[in-house]
């Protein structure tokens, strides 16, 4: 089912866009032609903003159903891999989710990641992950066991993925070379003080 749903969204994917596009150009098409602009008070300039708004975006290439289609691919794979990513950790905790389960579980947490508002989503995501695997039928232990591993195991890759950018971009020497011509400037703005007393 999952597999129809993806073809199905690749076929409809540029019936939309023509139809996107063509909203655009019917749209536009009266900004030339009108020679009555609407009243200020009735909204002409929300409408005008509008217009021009449709009108770059036919003319940006953003409605191509061949750029769609690519987006649409890129974004089916991005989701296979984050459900993988989750099935591995649910493996290295040795905990068995089937993939089908975390697949319909991984929209739910990522939605919830939309609307949390607690940092990095912490807790409400993995409050929505056990909630979705619990009723797609993970037991209630197994579900919190995984979501905790992998807030734990997501937390420690992003801490080392930062420490090796901060390695590789040598961030410790532009912070010495900081603390260098800090400690040049303080002898001046002492004399500086000096002279205006």
């Amino acid at each position: 089912s999952a597999f129809l749903v993806s073809v199905l969204a690749l076929v409809a994917v540029a019936p939309c866009m023509r139809l996107l596009r063509s909203l655009c150009d019917f749209s536009t098409s009266g900004a030339t032609r009108d020679a009555s602009p609407i009243p200020a008070f009735i909204g002409g300039q929300y409408i005008a903003r509008l217009r021009t708004t449709l009108n770059d975006l036919r003319d940006s290439g953003m409605l191509s159903a061949r750029l769609a289609q690519r987006l649409l691919l890129i974004s089916a794979a991005r989701f296979i891999v984050l459900v993988l990513m989750a099935i591995c950790t649910a493996q290295a905790v040795g905990i068995h989710i089937d993939f089908w389960c975390m697949a319909t579980a991984t929209p739910f947490a990522s939605l919830a990641n939309l609307l949390a508002v607690t940092p990095g989503g912490v807790g409400v995501n993995e409050l929505a992950s056990v909630t979705a695997l619990h009723i797609f039928g993970t037991p209630l232990g197994a579900a919190s066991k995984w979501a905790l591993a992998n807030r734990l195991l997501v937390t420690i890759s992003c801490i080392a993925v930062t420490a090796c950018a901060f390695a590789l971009t040598g961030v410790r020497g532009a912070s010495r070379s900081m603390i260098h011509r800090a400690r040049r400037r303080q002898p001046t703005e002492e004399l500086l003080d000096h002279v205006e007393s």
